[in-house]
């Protein structure tokens, strides 16, 4: 939930870029998009 409070869920941690929405609805805790995974 702090990721969402913070306006940060969805985008990856490492590189910045929005993470793919499958990729959300398959691993909603995902905190890195797949290139970066």
């Amino acid at each position: 939930m702090t990721r969402l409070h913070a306006g940060t869920y969805g985008r990856c941690e490492s590189c910045g870029e929005v993470i793919a929405a499958a990729r959300l609805e398959a691993r909603p805790t995902a905190r890195r998009c797949v290139a970066c995974a």
